[in-house]
């Protein structure tokens, strides 16, 4: 081999090499994570269950609706960072839902038509159905009284009053007493939720076996 050759082949083992060793010299590091926005966490006390326990089926009244007595917990909202927010509720066993009957008050008013979220189903006839709201609740925000408002049109305008959690598209937010037109951001909400349930009547249901109540409503946080 002539002394040309070696001296090419010399080289190109070096260049190689020089590559090989370039690669193996390097690393490539990453940042990551994400940016979220600001939540807010709603917690109702009791472990969000409304108990009537254990009725016994002669308290029912045959030919009109039983009316339970009203049960209430905690509620409270916590959000990262002062937020506007809103309520919105969805009722789980809506197919056993029907309008609130007349002359019947519910957490202490009469919401005659308004819709009753549904205690379940027995043999395709309702058990019965209940009202939930923060209806006569003394709302703090921050630490601060302010004033309950809804919503008829997915928050566009807001109107003084409300605070029913039912299943009837409206939304529901508190608002200072200056200023009742716009809800307030805030970083902590307190209320109380209360329940109240009506069971149907006696003789539309099979009282020889017993009956579950199985109510079940989803309360959404909205960020305005």
């Amino acid at each position: 081999m002539s002394g040309m050759m070696k001296l090419s082949i010399a080289v190109l083992l070096a260049m190689v090499a020089g590559h090989v060793m370039a690669v193996e010299d390097s690393v490539d590091v990453k940042v990551t994570g994400k940016i979220v926005p600001p939540a807010c966490v709603p917690v109702v006390s009791g472990g969000a269950v409304f108990d009537y326990g254990t009725i016994k089926a002669a308290s029912l009244k045959p030919d009109n609706y039983t009316v339970l007595n009203i049960k209430s917990l905690n509620f409270t909202v916590k959000c990262d960072a002062p937020m506007k927010i809103a309520f919105k509720t969805t009722d789980v066993r809506k197919d056993s839902g029907f309008p609130a009957p007349s002359g019947i008050k519910f957490l202490g008013a009469p919401i005659d038509g308004e819709p009753l979220s549904g205690l379940g189903m027995v043999n395709d006839i309702s058990v019965g159905g209940y009202a939930l709201g923060l209806v006569g609740s003394s709302y703090l925000a921050d630490g601060s009284t302010v004033t309950a408002i809804h919503s008829n049109d997915n928050g566009v305008s807001w109107k003084k009053g409300g605070g029913w959690l039912l299943d009837d598209n409206k939304l529901n937010s508190v608002a200072s007493s200056q200023n009742l037109a716009m809800p307030i951001p805030l970083t902590t909400l307190t209320a109380t939720i209360s329940a109240q349930a009506i069971l149907n009547k006696g003789s539309e249901l099979d009282l020889t076996k017993t009956i579950n109540l199985d109510g079940m409503s989803t309360i959404q946080v909205l960020y305005l």
